[in-house]
């Protein structure tokens, strides 16, 4: 909320408890931009309105406060398990809990950082980057996902609360992915820890509600089953990904063209238009088939098949973020 008003007593605090209507877990507070000082007025509300209680126990400490409170958090994440591969070779309940509880504290801490408009990455990276959270972000996951298994491969305690909404609210989506995949292919991994991670990714695929990812989760598995395995180690993980991709429509493309026993390079040709101007129309689909001489029925099946056709195929292989 942006205020440029002198708010008092129980306006003010209307005005506050609107903002900070809990949605989730992740969203306990709003934020309040005040260009004018009503701090005594806000504290007079307050404590009033609170029972005389203790105004500042309502307000958020400044980022720096919990930032301090993040570089403290990781030394005793680390004592537990010193980096992300270390995070899957848990073994014992205790070990496992106490990981939990550990992770689980410094979730809470990005989640209430993130409320700051001056959030950066480059703050926390000191002690600890984003791509080394996701890593223990997956295997705290993955240890979630063991409290369901009838039979889980590893003693997961079952008297520990997850709080599984403070890590979904980081989109895993098509570059976050590609990323755990890079990871992985590095020379200093065994082709067992190797494997392991592929299965983390490939869980983390079935979880995403991300949209774009949703529509490549196929593309995606079949990358990693049939190519990732056979990249060298030194290859960018991203580009093998971009250009299996263009195969993969490619292969699409001429299928399509194959079963509607049309000529592949009108499919080709429709689907680049709708890619330059965002839209393509029926009457620019029935142009390019009318060299078949069909009939007004099939004509118009065919149209809505081809239009249909270049549109999912755009909205499956197109780049994150178009």
């Amino acid at each position: 909320m942006y205020l440029d008003k002198n708010l008092v007593w129980h306006t003010l605090v209307q005005a506050y408890s609107r903002t900070n209507r809990v949605d989730k877990v992740t969203k306990q507070f709003g934020q309040i931009v005040s260009y004018r000082n009503i701090k005594q007025w806000q504290d007079d509300a307050l404590t009033l309105f609170s029972g005389d209680g203790d105004p500042n126990e309502y307000l958020l400490e400044n980022y720096e406060y919990y930032l301090n409170q993040w570089v403290n958090q990781e030394p005793v994440l680390r004592k537990i398990t010193a980096d992300v591969d270390a995070a899957g070779q848990l073994t014992s309940e205790d070990e496992i809990r106490m990981f939990i509880i550990a992770f689980r504290s410094m979730a809470r801490t990005l989640a209430t950082l993130k409320t700051f408009s001056k959030f950066d990455w480059d703050d926390l990276a000191v002690v600890m980057d984003e791509n080394e959270y996701e890593g223990f972000k997956s295997w705290y996951l993955y240890y979630k996902d063991q409290t369901h298994d009838p039979k889980p491969k590893v003693p997961v305690p079952v008297d520990v609360d997850f709080d599984i909404e403070l890590v979904r609210t980081d989109r895993i989506n098509v570059v976050y992915i590609l990323n755990l995949l890079k990871n992985a292919n590095t020379h200093n991994k065994t082709e067992e820890e190797k494997q392991q991670d592929v299965d983390l990714i490939l869980r983390e695929l079935e979880r995403s509600d991300n949209e774009s990812l949703r529509l490549k989760k196929e593309i995606m598995r079949q990358f990693i089953l049939t190519k990732f395995y056979d990249l060298p180690e030194d290859a960018d993980v991203m580009e093998a990904f971009t250009q299996f991709s263009k195969e993969q429509m490619m292969a699409d493309m001429e299928e399509f063209a194959f079963d509607n026993k049309i000529d592949y390079m009108i499919v080709s040709e429709l689907f680049t238009e709708y890619v330059f101007h965002g839209t393509i129309s029926d009457d620019d689909i029935r142009k390019r088939l009318t060299v078949y001489k069909l009939g007004l029925l099939k004509m118009t099946k065919l149209t809505k098949s081809v239009k249909t056709f270049v549109t999912e195929t755009y909205n499956k292989y197109k780049a994150e973020g178009e």
